[in-house]
């Protein structure tokens, strides 16, 4: 687990079903006003000798903490969250937040799902104790809702959002035309470049640390990609 930023760290594990034998996708933990907050957080397989020194590591981090917050920033990454939740949850506070179809990708029935409620598009509801917001996007709203941490100026995507190494792009991963997709979804992002925006957290490609609203705005001006940018060809 790497410190990206001050106060934000990543790690990267292999995806468990999607171009698994390539796609390296990001995880990340926040630390803030005593509560551990984590997005989007994948294990390494149970074979993989990392996990064990990652399972540590971030055993320490929520010991330190009051409370513990796991954010799904979309259902299709739930991913090692209840996992995670469950570990801790009879030593100290802890919450599983998501949005509402997150329950079914859980394995538990008594696992507590803290839903994110549906907001206006473009729009941030208060989750995590007021840590963080999670903002509707697309019209229809999609189940995925980038969460911003005030704290930490940075925002966190599932897979509206990529990196490319270069920067950002809107990843057109509903296959729809371009024109489309600006329609609906492009407006409902554009709201975040009005806030204090230092940072971006992607899952898919690198995250943007510094310049992060040059790089939405610059994403939001481009062409949209319809397949992952990466990784870069020879």
């Amino acid at each position: 687990m790497q410190e990206i930023a001050p106060g934000i760290f990543h790690w990267t594990a292999r995806h468990p079903t999607w171009r698994s034998s390539i796609e390296e996708v990001q995880s990340y933990a926040l630390i803030v006003d005593g509560a551990f907050i984590l997005i989007d957080p994948l294990l390494p397989p149970h074979a993989d000798p990392h996990r064990s020194t990652l399972l540590m590591e971030l055993d320490t981090r929520a010991a330190d903490a009051r409370r513990v917050h796991v954010i799904a920033v979309s259902p299709y990454h739930t991913r090692s969250a209840e996992e995670l939740c469950r570990r801790w949850r009879d030593k100290r506070s802890t919450a599983l937040w998501g949005h509402a179809r997150t329950r079914n990708r859980l394995e538990h029935t008594d696992t507590v799902l803290e839903e994110i409620p549906p907001g206006p598009a473009g729009s941030g509801i208060p989750i995590a104790g007021g840590l963080a917001q999670a903002f509707t996007i697309s019209r229809p709203a999609r189940q995925e809702t980038p969460v911003y941490l005030p704290t930490f100026e940075a925002v966190a995507f599932a897979d509206a959002v990529v990196g490319d190494g270069a920067g950002l792009r809107v990843w057109n991963e509903t296959d729809i035309a371009h024109a489309s997709l600006r329609e609906r979804l492009h407006p409902t992002l554009a709201p975040l470049l009005e806030l204090d925006l230092e940072h971006v957290l992607v899952t898919h490609g690198p995250p943007v640390i510094g310049r992060g609203r040059a790089a939405l705005a610059e994403a939001l001006a481009a062409e949209p990609v319809d397949a992952l940018p990466w990784p870069p060809k020879d």
